[in-house]
């Protein structure tokens, strides 16, 4: 507590109004009122930052791994002519812009979905999900055994429900492997996709604007064309809403679709293959789930029963060690035991920096390796290693 507590201090804060719309107030009280309120939120805080850590650095780690999908909605365009009347200011029509990039192999191949659609709901993203796993091959070539791997931010209404636990399925199912879908920390999803949506809405005002009278942009279909001819580099395809709703009514791929226990809670989810195994974690770095379930076959559809994992964790993991900043420790990260050392340590997760393998050795890497691990990734606490030879290189006795 502040030694001058007592003192009156002002401070903004954001509430939520009588309309129930959120802004920014003016509040005023004591240092110690202030003080409180500070260490209420600073759990929640120091969790947020911890999850964004840890996926932040799974997608870098599993682009160089795996092949990664990113994806996301960009803002819609709104389609304007270079001179227009003032009433065609309430006639525009507007384009739904969704983005992808590929990563593969130390290679990047970005994609652009035009439509006429106005839902960002289950049917569209399952539409272009597929569509875009349908064409990416075509650019990118990954081995039999390569995981595949989603990246998205979490909004419920179109990434973070049972309807894309379905679909993940159906796309594990299509592709022939295991496939995850790792969620960002909410608004920590920045990435290629967004430039992608950016870019081409200002290529296409500006060719637009520009006076040409070859030009014109009224509908997905138009702006599809120009933005084709302006981004030679990205794939771009336009799926209409006819074509939306013939694809649904062909797949029928919401027939069955069980409610998944756990899902607010988790951020990646993995689809094992050919087990039909739905596996939910709380972050990339747990090595147990929260929650699993097992997608059984019927003659038309699938039940899902929820296998709770609370006590198989608790058998294997044991009691939590205590680690200070420092100290030496084995942790497992995608089923592979890392060495390093502890460099910061927020209640139960703990910030460790890792080594690599350098033969029977092991070794810094060039770039510093550290995310922060859950209890039950961190197996064991190691003694300090010891260096061997002249190459910065070292062993440890276990």
């Amino acid at each position: 507590m502040p030694d001058d507590s007592d003192s009156t201090v002002s401070w903004l804060e954001w509430k939520k109004d009588s309309t129930e719309r959120l802004t920014k107030m003016s509040e005023s009280g004591l240092k110690s009122a202030l003080y409180r309120l500070l260490l209420d939120d600073l759990p929640a805080f120091q969790e947020h930052v911890c999850i964004k850590r840890i996926q932040s650095a799974a997608f870098e780690h599993d682009k160089e791994t795996c092949r990664v999908l990113q994806v996301d909605f960009a803002m819609a365009y709104s389609c304007e002519y270079q001179n227009e009347i003032q009433s065609a200011l309430w006639a525009r029509d507007s384009v739904t812009l969704f983005t992808g990039a590929v990563f593969c192999a130390g290679t990047c191949k970005t994609f652009l979905i035009c439509s006429d659609t106005k839902d960002k709901g289950k049917n569209t993203v399952y539409v272009f999900l597929m569509h875009l796993f349908d064409i990416m091959s075509q650019f990118t070539s990954a081995a039999g055994d390569t995981k595949d791997v989603i990246f998205t931010d979490g909004p419920s209404s179109e990434f973070k429900n049972r309807y894309c636990m379905k679909l993940l399925r159906s796309i594990s199912e299509k592709q022939q492997r295991e496939v995850s879908w790792k969620y960002f920390a909410t608004s920590h999803g920045k990435g290629v996709v967004d430039g992608i949506g950016g870019k081409a809405k200002s290529l296409v005002r500006q060719k637009v604007m520009s006076k040409d009278d070859s030009t014109t942009v009224n509908d997905s279909v138009s702006f599809a064309e120009v933005a084709t001819q302006l981004m030679p580099s990205t794939k771009v395809v336009h799926i209409s809403q006819k074509e939306i709703d013939e694809i649904i009514a062909k797949d029928n791929p919401w027939n069955d679709v069980p409610a998944v226990q756990g899902i607010h809670k988790i951020h990646v989810a993995t689809c094992l293959h050919p087990d039909r195994i739905l596996k939910l974690y709380r972050t990339a770095g747990d090595i147990y789930p929260i929650a699993e379930h097992i997608l059984v076959p019927t003659d038309e559809s699938s039940a899902v029963t929820p296998q709770p994992l609370e006590s198989s964790v608790s058998s294997c993991v044991g009691q939590k060690l205590q680690l200070q900043v420092g100290d030496w420790c084995m942790v497992l990260y995608d089923g592979c035991e890392f060495p390093g050392t502890v460099t910061t340590v927020v209640e139960d997760d703990v910030e460790v920096s890792v080594m690599v393998p350098a033969g029977k050795n092991w070794k810094w890497p060039n770039k510093a390796d550290k995310i922060f691990y859950r209890p039950d990734s961190i197996l064991r606490k190691l003694p300090a290693p010891s260096p061997v030879g002249s190459r910065m290189q070292f062993q440890f006795k276990e």
